[in-house]
This record gives structure tokens, C-alpha cells and sequence, in this order.
């Protein structure tokens, strides 16, 4: 279990079992400040670390404790009082936990199970006995136990200080906020903190504020806790779940725009958008009288120029279907109706086309011809006729028949024949021309005229030509470029050694065989697939991610070991972790990713957590 912390403050943890099989996470956070007569206290220096009362310090690893204690330590005067909340509380000292006052609380069972838990034993003390009274750790004795203690909160000192009179101090804005990181998803959960201790050092002047919160776990396993993360803003903003994931995952500032957008869940409906960033207080436009707005009702339309619906009937033939006016076959207005939008223009009539012959000519077949040459009578068709004796043949026609107004070629008539039955129905093909003006009778058959043999030979098909060699097809165009044929290992080797070796970068992605434009494709893809992860709860790719990023820092000959990640750990509890990143050649985006490539390998290899402990104290000492 990895505790991080992000701000000056101190932090430990604790696991221990509410009920049977059902187990706690307790966090702790102390914050140790300097008393300021007549003003707001500050942040000290030295901050006093959460120790066990094996380590031979105070009561921090307590799971719970329902109230506040307020203590003084060195206070000599007996007529010393602290004023807070209202109230004024004798100056006291701690109660150790076998004094009568916290010993009779409890049984033997109980007692022996508080002693494990506050001598750092409480993941293997199992669950309290039943009725177990949590006031025992209440280490205050009970006159000296509030309620609440607020953050602002004015403090009024009598006799504690070695300066005489009455010293009033305030608690500072600053504090503490903590956090769970998932270890499988990565998903980032807030930990309420409560501030339950008050303790005043008079011989140090500062004031000790001790935070406490509870989270459920799963198992009782320290792998399935993840990482917690404390922080705490320089001016006292709250610090939501959100900005400590953007941290880890992208490095980002926790100082910077903490609170640009407020939880919309705690904002009016109607102050949503135009809620300033400076304050809480929702500032509301000013409300704007709209014009009124006139409605003109429409003159009533005139029902005595409606008329009855019409059913038009279905055309019988299918070159019937064209209409002059398509508006007047919709039943639903007349044109003239006030109420319906203007008619449109109807549109221009065409000369109805012949029909296209498709079958024999039988005796009911008529022809559309040029009036200037009627057709034979249908009595001509279909009937032989037996030219008069001894009477000359007709001479043949010289005129020009006249050709149809339609621009298609037209194809001739089929030969005449008696009649027969149903035709056939016309296969599909390509359209059919319209048949021309049949020829004078010649030795008892119809004649087709010159024009149209003339047309028909025109229309046969030539003979193919030679065929000649085919050309050979175009070259096709090369496939387009695939990010994701690049694995995210790559993609992460290749950022590495960019960002570490700009001036290589032509050669680095030539010998990948990537262009500026594919690269910047590959890296969009990657970055778009991590986000598109987490918003599932998941972190696979930003762990390989990391890991193969990592590798290729330790390649290059990078501090990015197990030292300075302690160091880097110890720095962001005294405020200076920009001058250790800068010492090492990092950036903030590298403390970020070390912490979540220690992370997993310390949960996979749980032995090195005594490294890094002993890295963390040496840094510590440093």
C-alpha cells in the first residue's frame, strides 16, 4: 500500500475489519502549523509524522473516533483554557489508554483487540468484539471533547504561551483532501476527511490538526487498496477526484484552475452557464423584457368555394400516367384555397409519344402516323391482297415518308403475319423506337420504306475489329496509413527517444518508417484509445504505455529509479518537488508515470516495499 502525499502534510493508513469479513481503509493525516497571535496560522516547517504507540509516539492510527479532542501539551499554568467553538476547555494533556476513565470501557477481549489495533496490528487483530465502544479511543479526557471543529475556526489561548494575556489565532483554510486510486481500474474516489484532534504544542507554538476518514475495501488484501493520494490547495480550494486522475494520467497542475468549473449538481438550473469563477455566490443577468409578440389571426377561409373530394380514376394503360396539372390528382385543396400555399406552375406539355410496337401486327393494331400519308385501313392488314389481272404493278413510291418527332432511333415493324394470340409480354431491353410509316403493298406484302432499310443497315452491328493487346491497368494507389499497425510500446520507445534525442528525430522516423504526418496519426490514436479506456474504468494501455515509456528512460541512461521515486515522494511532502525534477531532468508528467510504474511493481513484487521504505527514510533524512 503506497500512501502519496502531495502537500506538506503527513499521511498514514491503517486496515482493519468493521465486522467479520467486511474491511475498512482508515486515512490519516496530520497538519502541523505555527501559531500566529492575532492572525491565521501557517504552514510549519517541520511537519510530525503519524507514528504507533510502538513506535513510541501518540494514538494517529485509531480507525474511528466519533468526537474531537482537544489537547494541550507543556502547558504549566493550572488556570489554562482553550476557547473554541464557543466554549472554554481545560488545558490538558492526552489520557493513556489504560487509565480507568478509558480502561473500564471496555472488556478484556475488547481492550486486548484496541491494543493490537493501536500497536499497527490491526489488518490481523480480525473484527471487534461485539458492542465494542469506539469512544475508547477518544484519548481526550471528556471535558475535552467537542462536537465540530470547523476549518476557520478561531482559537483563544489563556495562559498556554509563555507570552502573558489572552493570544487569539485562526486555523487556516488549508486543508487536507484524500484519495483512493483503484489498482485494477485507475479509477480515482475521494475519502472524506474529518478533523477529529486538536493538539497544542506550547513549548513548539503550533498546533497539530489530525484528519481521519473511512473507505470500504474489498478484501483485506494491502493490493487491493491501490494508492492513496493526499493533497491540500495553498489557498484552502477544494480539490475534486477528477483533478488528482488528470495528475496522475497527464501531470496537470493541482493549483491551476482547481475550481474552474463548479459541480453543476450543486448550481441553480439557471446559473449553470454564467457562474463566475472568482466566488460561490451564482450571479443571475438581469431579466429582459422581451417584446410582446402580436399573432394576426388569418382570415377565415371561405367554405362555400371548398369542394368534395375527388377520386380519380386509375389510368387503365400505362402511358396513361402523365398528367398536364400533377395538383389537380391530390384530393386535398383546391389551389384557390386561402389556407394552401400557392399551386405550383404546371409543368410543360410534351407531344404524346407513339407507341412502341413490341408484338405482331394484328387487324386491331393501329398505327400514329403523319397525317400527310394515312396508313392502310386495318381491313389491308392482315388479309392477303390479290392484284387486279392484267393490271401494271404501282410504280414505286417517291416520297419521303415523314420521320416521327422523336429523337431515338427507330427500329421497323415486325413482318406482318395472320393473327395470333396474347403476345408475349416485351422483354427489357434498351428503349424501342417507334415504327415508321409502312411502305406501299409489293406482290401482297407490305414494303418497308428506303429510309428505314437505310436505318436498319446503319443500326446492324459492325464486325468487331482485331481485338488489340489490353492496356495494362494503372498502378493502384498504395493503402492508406494504419496508427494502430504501430503497438502502443512503439509508439511510447519512439516518444521516449524523441523527447530525449530531438535531434535525431528525421533519422529516428525514417528508420521507423514514419512521416511527421503518421506520427502525429499514431500518437492521436494511442492518446484517443487511453482516454477512451479510462472513461471504462480501465488503465491496460496507460500501464503498457508507461512501462515501455519507463524502459526506454532507463535505456537511455535516465534517474528514473526506486531512489527517486522515494525522493520524489519525500519532495512532494516538503513543497519541492520542481527543484527535484529539475535536479533529475524531469517533468512533471514523469513523477506522474513513475508513480504508476512503482505502484505496479511493488504490487507485483510486494518484497520491494521494504526498498522503497528505506529509500523514503534516507530521503527523509537527507
Amino acid at each position: 500500500m503506497e500512501v502519496l502525499s502531495l502537500c506538506p502534510f503527513r499521511a498514514g493508513a491503517l486496515i482493519w475489519q468493521a465486522a467479520p469479513g467486511a474491511y475498512s481503509l482508515t486515512v490519516i493525516v496530520k497538519a502541523t502549523f505555527t501559531i500566529v497571535p492575532g492572525g491565521e496560522a501557517t504552514v510549519a516547517e517541520t511537519q510530525v509524522p503519524v507514528t504507533t504507540l510502538a513506535e513510541g509516539g501518540v494514538e494517529d492510527l485509531s480507525p474511528l473516533k466519533p468526537r474531537v479532542d482537544v489537547l494541550v501539551q507543556g502547558a504549566t499554568d493550572p488556570e489554562a483554557r482553550v476557547a473554541v467553538e464557543g466554549g472554554s476547555l481545560p488545558a490538558g494533556g492526552p489520557v493513556p489508554p489504560q487509565a480507568p476513565s478509558r480502561r473500564l470501557l471496555l472488556g478484556d477481549e475488547a481492550y486486548a483487540w484496541a491494543q493490537g489495533v493501536l500497536g499497527g496490528e490491526a489488518r490481523t487483530a480480525g473484527p471487534p468484539p461485539e458492542g465494542f465502544d469506539f469512544a475508547f479511543f477518544q484519548c481526550a479526557p471528556r471535558e475535552q471533547r467537542i462536537d465540530l471543529l470547523r476549518i476557520a475556526a478561531s482559537i483563544g489561548m489563556d495562559r498556554i504561551l509563555p507570552t502573558p494575556g489572552r493570544i487569539e489565532t485562526r486555523l487556516p483554510q488549508r486543508r487536507p483532501h484524500a484519495f483512493r486510486v483503484d489498482p485494477k481500474g485507475g479509477r480515482v474516489t475521494e475519502i472524506v476527511l474529518r478533523c477529529d484532534t486538536l493538539c497544542i504544542d506550547a513549548a513548539a507554538k503550533t498546533m497539530v490538526l489530525t484528519f481521519r476518514g473511512v473507505a470500504d475495501l474489498k478484501s483485506g488484501a494491502e493490493a487491493d487498496v491501490g494508492k492513496i493520494v493526499v493533497a491540500a490547495h495553498p489557498e484552502g480550494k477544494r480539490i475534486r477526484a477528477e483533478r488528482i486522475d488528470r495528475f496522475l494520467r497527464l501531470g496537470e497542475s493541482l493549483e491551476e484552475d482547481v475550481e474552474a468549473g463548479l459541480n453543476l449538481l450543486e448550481m441553480r438550473h439557471d446559473a449553470v452557464l454564467i457562474a463566475p469563477k472568482s466566488g460561490d455566490t451564482m450571479v443571475l443577468p438581469e431579466r429582459v423584457e422581451a417584446p410582446p409578440i402580436t399573432f394576426i389571426d388569418p382570415a377565415p377561409p371561405d367554405v362555400s368555394q371548398r369542394q368534395r373530394t375527388r377520386t380519380l380514376p386509375l389510368p387503365t394503360d400505362r402511358d396513361e400516367v402523365g398528367l398536364s396539372n400533377p395538383a389537380a390528382a391530390l384530393p386535398f385543396r383546391r389551389p384557390e384555397d386561402p389556407i394552401a400555399a400557392p399551386p405550383l406552375p404546371p409543368p410543360p406539355v410534351s407531344p404524346p409519344s407513339p407507341k412502341l410496337i413490341a408484338e405482331p401486327l394484328t387487324e386491331d393494331t393501329t398505327l400514329d402516323m403523319p397525317k400527310a400519308a394515312a396508313p392502310p385501313s386495318s381491313r389491308e392488314i392482315g388479309r392477303r391482297v390479290e392484284p387486279l389481272p392484267n393490271a401494271p404493278a404501282p410504280p414505286p413510291s417517291t416520297r419521303t415518308p415523314a420521320t416521327p418527332a422523336i429523337k431515338p432511333p427507330i427500329k421497323p415493324p415486325a413482318p406482318l403475319g395472320p393473327r395470333l394470340g396474347k403476345p408475349a409480354a416485351p422483354s427489357a431491353g434498351p428503349p424501342r423506337p417507334s415504327p415508321p410509316r409502312p411502305g406501299p403493298v409489293q406482290g401482297g406484302k407490305v414494303a418497308a420504306p428506303a429510309a428505314v432499310s437505310a436505318r436498319v443497315s446503319a443500326a446492324a452491328p459492325a464486325p468487331a475489329p482485331a481485338s488489340a493487346p489490353a492496356d495494362p491497368p494503372p498502378p493502384s494507389s498504395p493503402a492508406p496509413f494504419d496508427p494502430a499497425s504501430i503497438p502502443i510500446e512503439r509508439c511510447a520507445t519512439i516518444a521516449a527517444e524523441l523527447r530525449h534525442r530531438p535531434d535525431g528525430r528525421d533519422a529516428l522516423l525514417a528508420l521507423n518508417a514514419l512521416s511527421s504526418a503518421s506520427w502525429a496519426s499514431v500518437e492521436r490514436h494511442w492518446a484517443d484509445a487511453m482516454d477512451q479506456e479510462a472513461a471504462q474504468g480501465q488503465r491496460k494501455l496507460l500501464l503498457a504505455y508507461d512501462a515501455a515509456y519507463h524502459a526506454t528512460q532507463e535505456r537511455l541512461g535516465l534517474r528514473v529509479g526506486l531512489v527517486e521515486h522515494a525522493r520524489l515522494q519525500v519532495a512532494a511532502e516538503r513543497g519541492t518537488t520542481a527543484d527535484v525534477l529539475a535536479e533529475l531532468g524531469l517533468e512533471a508528467s514523469d513523477q506522474a508515470r513513475l508513480g504508476r510504474v512503482w505502484t505496479q511493481r511493488l504490487v507485483d513484487d510486494p518484497r520491494l516495499m521494504s526498498k522503497l521504505a528505506a529509500a523514503i527514510g534516507a530521503a527523509r533524512a537527507s
